[in-house]
């Protein structure tokens, strides 16, 4: 299961943003219906906590356990309480078993808390792992460090299914109950409508929570936690199930009772709380606009770039739009077509425009003329072919230019750029290359300059290249039978340049593509997460 935001046209090769987003209540884990059979924990998931238990590294899971199963099949996350004592064994274990730790984007990190990814090999499947070493709880600032962590893994529990230890059921629902307060109220809340809280998530842990425990634990220890006060708003809380009105002087309560553990004074929380706002601005407009702004997590290592090539035929933007599913629901990626069918500039636009229209009048007056004059349309055409080309040939180096500079920024903004083809200069005319290269030696000075004028963002992009290239290679008798429009002596020149073409400084991973879809996608995750 994956949850992400994308903003597509429907247009073939469309730019497509991707966010990893909280899932929603449809699809927050309908596998956990009665009727329904638990997802199957991953491999990769089973060998991490077994390797745990057997160095003796003391953990938990410390919350949404109600998901548990969930989590271990890499459908969300897995957020975890470790012992700090135990930091070092736990960050070899998770090396050994082949996690990677991937950062946040500026305003979201947590110092506590870190971000792991793991791969299953035999699934292909992410598994998302939060590692907390201290608890971190409030809106979405997460400003209050409050020291229980000691108390949730000196009362942690084995869940009998899965074997993985888990926070005490009483405890877990303190904290939810903690954790609702806060998200229901200020410039943080989920909704602006009051009877719209808690949402359907919180609710379904309460009620999975509530056949667990009974009221006079949670309230005990609450008091234990808090204090005597806490423990009567507890009490309502539990027999009003979660009203707005209760949550709301819970939620007062809280702030003035857990204020020694408060990480910001009131003037560096009024700053990040606009800082945050302005986090939300430009989430939506990265997914309104398509901006290249880096809103989740990407790699320890800075952004990247990973380009898809391959002849028509090879898969290429079905492979691409595979690779961008199967990492947004964890990292923020970010995706561009750099073919020439759809542009991101005006001047792009309006040349479809144009030609669209101008192809309409010359259909129109071909079919007025045709008894007097049959030709009059193609002669039409005729007149106008070339000078379209070379418009289309300057727009498309144009629009080159501003798809690269998003790239950079996206990548600079350590997001994952995914471009479905990539542009060169090895190979002139065709497969991405500049079109007008043999005028470079023209004796018209003007001719020699528009040459030089469309070269320069393939020159850019060889200066510059992915860190990543994906060549799709294929038969040519296969590109034939997937594209039976293109011409096979096209074909099977177009699979010899792609099979050549060099990219410097680039890690180059070469699929067979002439095998099925779901095996030639395995392969690439496979390939791919070993660079990532």
């Amino acid at each position: 299961m994956v949850g992400y935001f994308t903003t597509y046209d429907g247009q073939p090769g469309a730019k497509l943003f991707r966010e990893s987003i909280a899932l929603t209540d449809e699809t927050h884990f309908a596998s956990h219906d009665p009727l329904l059979e638990s997802p199957h924990p991953l491999t990769t998931s089973e060998a991490l906590f077994s390797a745990l238990d057997k160095n003796d590294v003391r953990y938990c899971h410390w919350k949404s356990n109600e998901h548990l199963d969930a989590g271990l099949a890499g459908e969300t996350d897995l957020d975890v309480l470790v012992d700090r004592s135990h930091h070092r064994r736990w960050e070899r274990i998770l090396a050994d078993h082949g996690f990677k730790r991937f950062t946040t984007a500026e305003g979201y990190s947590r110092p506590p808390m870190t971000d792991y990814l793991g791969f299953d090999r035999e699934t292909g499947s992410l598994i998302h792992l939060h590692t907390h070493y201290q608890l971190v709880l409030g809106s979405a600032l997460k400003e209050y460090q409050v020291p229980w962590g000691e108390d949730i893994l000196s009362s942690r529990v084995q869940d009998q299914e899965t074997g993985v230890y888990t926070i005490d059921p009483t405890f877990e629902l303190v904290l939810l109950l903690v954790r609702a307060a806060f998200k229901s109220g200020g410039w943080d809340k989920q909704s602006e409508d009051s009877s719209a809280f808690p949402p359907d998530d919180i609710m379904r842990e309460y009620r999975w929570l509530r056949s667990r425990t009974s009221v006079d634990d949670v309230v005990c220890l609450s008091g234990e936690l808090l204090d005597q006060v806490a423990m009567g708003h507890v009490r309502v809380l539990l027999e009003q199930d979660l009203s707005p009105s209760a949550l709301a002087t819970y939620r007062g309560y809280l702030r003035d009772r857990l204020e020694p553990y408060q990480t910001y004074g009131r003037m560096a929380r009024y700053v990040k709380q606009k800082q945050a706002i302005i986090r939300k601005v430009k989430r939506h407009l990265a997914r309104t606009y398509d901006l290249p702004y880096h809103v989740r997590r990407g790699p320890a290592t800075g952004g990247m770039v990973i380009a898809v090539i391959g002849a028509d035929g090879s898969g290429k933007s079905t492979m691409s739009s595979m690779v961008a599913e199967w990492l947004s629901s964890d990292l923020t990626v970010y995706e561009i077509y750099m073919g020439s069918d759809t542009g991101v500039t005006l001047p792009k636009r309006l040349l479809r425009r144009v030609k669209a229209d101008v192809k309409q009048r010359g259909g129109s007056s071909s079919s007025q003329a045709e008894s007097s004059s049959p030709n009059s349309g193609s002669v039409l055409k005729g007149v106008l072919r070339r000078p379209f080309r070379l418009a289309s040939y300057l727009v498309d180096a144009h629009d080159k230019r501003v798809k690269l500079r998003r790239l950079v920024r996206a990548r600079n903004r350590n997001a994952v750029v995914l471009t479905d083809r990539f542009p060169q200069n090895q190979v002139m005319g065709i497969n991405d290359g500049p079109k007008l290269d043999s005028w470079m030696q023209s004796w018209n000075p003007l001719r020699r300059w528009l040459a030089t004028w469309e070269r320069k963002p393939f020159e850019i992009a060889a200066d510059d290249p992915p860190d990543v290239v994906i060549k799709l290679l294929v038969d040519p008798e296969t590109a034939s039978r997937r594209s039976p429009h293109e011409n096979a002596e096209q074909q099977r020149e177009k699979c010899k340049i792609i099979d050549s073409l060099e990219f410097d400084d680039a890690t180059v991973i070469e699929i067979d593509a002439n095998r099925s879809r779901d095996a030639v996608a395995q392969h690439i995750k496979r390939r791919l997460w070993r660079t990532i």
